[in-house]
């Protein structure tokens, strides 16, 4: 169990999280997520060679994070 002694330092930092209600919020009506397009492409060959080694349909069991390590390291 984590104990959390606050002094008073720390508690006003605390306060400085959360909803900023003196800033306007911006307009997201449409509820859309932007995602930009990637600029990073792959030929087949390369695609058929990272997929050879690396399945990314598999559970490495660290959150795909085994599997971004071997990729980037190819």
């Amino acid at each position: 169990m984590i104990s959390l002694n606050a002094n008073d330092d720390m508690v006003g930092d605390l306060h400085s999280y959360g909803i900023d209600y003196e800033v306007p919020c911006e307009d997201s009506s449409d509820d859309a997520i932007v995602v930009p397009e990637n600029q990073f492409h792959l030929t087949d060959e390369e695609k058929a060679e990272l997929f050879s080694d690396i399945d990314p349909f598999t559970d490495d069991g660290d959150s795909g994070i085994k599997h971004f390590c071997d990729a980037r390291s190819r």
